[in-house]
């Protein structure tokens, strides 16, 4: 991925560096979600739009929960081509930069269409082939849904609400990787 987004028209004139990490809004597993059109936005996870989570919301284990997600890569079609948008690379922070923010201070189903640098946990780990599309949640500005990735070898590296991190093999079943995306779900993650 570039180091910087360099299109200046958008964004008050000034050159902003992509993120390489963004937080966890939950999963769509989750019954807290809100379908918008740039994708899905969660409120089940810790950082979602309006979240006011605490460690004792952390019902399922802080060790058994993400709240922090590898971006580092970027979205790549089925040739493992990056993917751009009018604004080169897409990643969860958008055209707009790390500093943008949410639509609004509200937790889903009121959270509004964008939610800058925190994803709903849809797509595995580095998964190929989503498109520049707002119907995935992949779209540039700013989809809701753009998987995981990273230029690591077979995974992305994720920070548990524990404060460990881990290196997430690619091969992690999107379904555990939902379940892990998820704060209070009560469901049982299956070894991976």
């Amino acid at each position: 991925m570039p180091d910087f987004q360099t299109n200046l028209a958008n964004g008050g004139g000034y050159t902003r560096m992509f993120t390489s990490y963004m937080g966890i809004a939950g999963s769509t597993l989750d019954s807290t979600q809100q379908a918008t059109g740039s994708g899905i936005i969660s409120a089940g996870g810790i950082l979602y739009p309006g979240s006011q989570v605490t460690m004792v919301g952390i019902t399922d284990g802080t060790s058994n929960t993400i709240m922090v997600g590898e971006q580092s890569d970027h979205l790549r079609d089925t040739n493992n081509a990056p993917v751009t948008g009018s604004w080169l690379a897409i990643t969860s922070a958008g055209p707009h930069g790390w500093a943008m923010g949410i639509d609004r201070n509200s937790p889903p189903p009121n959270a509004g269409d964008r939610s800058f640098n925190c994803i709903t946990t849809r797509w595995p780990i580095n998964y190929r082939g989503a498109g520049n599309n707002g119907g995935n949640g992949t779209n540039d500005n700013t989809g809701n849904n753009i998987p995981m990735s990273s230029g690591h070898t077979g995974g992305a590296m994720c920070l548990f609400a524990d404060g460990g991190v881990r290196f997430m093999p690619a091969t992690t079943p999107v379904t555990t990787l939902q379940m892990l995306s998820g704060r209070a779900d009560g469901l049982v993650i299956p070894n991976f």
